[in-house]
């Protein structure tokens, strides 16, 4: 599972929306189960409510923008020291995840950020809300395509495997043809296919339709077609055997559940990584959205997957 120093590290680039999906996604998971962690979140979330909700700096600069929370936070604060080193069980490959633009070192500051938050108690007369500590991991949870079922049933049968999130989501088999219209937007797997390009020298077997509950898009910019979809195929090996590959809008995380993930940089992809019963589950943000696929063999097949992208 993910070291809780590393999400304590990026917890205010994870309130602030900084790091990419992938990341976010994976400190969400960690937050759904850690208590120690989630109660330091709802903390920040306190304190940045304080801040906004002060006067401190009414009338400094009428036609300035109002600062966010926390640059309104560095303003007061000495310099902090420099970032928390990454968890044992975060990899990177070759460097480090670069730490996002703007993330501050929790450890250091908090000490700091409380000592303000009461200062600014007192000053602007106000009190910290009661209860509500979960609410944003419970809204993170809640934006996320939960692919443990998929994994632990995947080895047996990949169409039961996918049979299993109907459990979650409404699910239905639709021919390979209308794969890209239902996302609204050219698949990968139609392109590699049509290609010879999908990893193990694959074919397309079978198409699935997954109808999201909710939208996360940004107005405007979601191109499924009657509400955010998500579209899983059976890749096909010429030996029989079978992979997943689940494309989505970015703004649907995939989740494993309690199933230890890895983060690592490959070929200038920030993914995530889940290793099972031999094989390896890769998701990972490309232009046009997310791609999950389940069942993959070895580098070669995730090379292949990643160059394509």
């Amino acid at each position: 599972m993910t070291d809780c120093s590393f999400v304590r590290d990026h917890l205010s680039a994870f309130m602030d929306g900084e790091l990419a999906s992938t990341t976010t996604e994976i400190i969400a998971q960690h937050l759904a189960t850690c208590d120690s962690c989630s109660h330091e979140l709802a903390q920040f979330q306190q304190m940045s409510s304080l801040v906004s909700g002060s006067t401190l700096d009414a009338g400094n600069n009428a036609n300035r923008s109002p600062l966010p929370p926390w640059e309104l936070l560095e303003k007061r604060m000495p310099p902090s020291g420099t970032a928390g080193t990454v968890g044992s069980d975060i990899e990177t490959q070759p460097a480090q995840v670069p730490t996002p633009t703007g993330s501050r070192n929790w450890t250091l500051m908090f000490g700091a950020v409380a000592a303000l938050a009461a200062s600014l108690l007192i000053i602007a007369g106000l009190s910290l809300p009661k209860g509500g500590d979960r609410t944003a991991v419970q809204q993170a949870s809640l934006a996320s395509i939960n692919l443990q079922p998929v994994l632990e049933s995947f080895q047996q049968n990949s169409e039961a495997a996918l049979s299993r999130l109907s459990d979650q989501f409404t699910v239905k088999n639709i021919p390979l043809a209308e794969a890209d219209a239902d996302l609204g937007r050219t698949t990968y797997v139609n392109t590699a296919a049509n290609e010879n390009a999908l990893p193990g020298g694959a074919r397309l077997a079978s198409a699935t339709l997954i109808s999201l509950p909710f939208c996360k898009c940004p107005p405007g910019q979601c191109s499924c077609e009657g509400g955010c979809n998500c579209v899983a195929c059976v890749c096909q090996r010429p030996d029989g055997s079978t992979y997943l590959v689940f494309e989505h809008c970015k703004s649907q995380g995939v989740s494993f559940g309690d199933l230890p993930v890895k983060l690592v940089l490959r070929d200038g992809h920030q993914i995530q990584q889940v290793t099972m019963n031999g094989t390896q589950t890769i998701s990972f943000d490309r232009s046009t959205g997310t791609i999950t696929a389940v069942g993959l063999r070895d580098d070669a097949e995730i090379e292949t997957l990643l160059a394509s992208n």
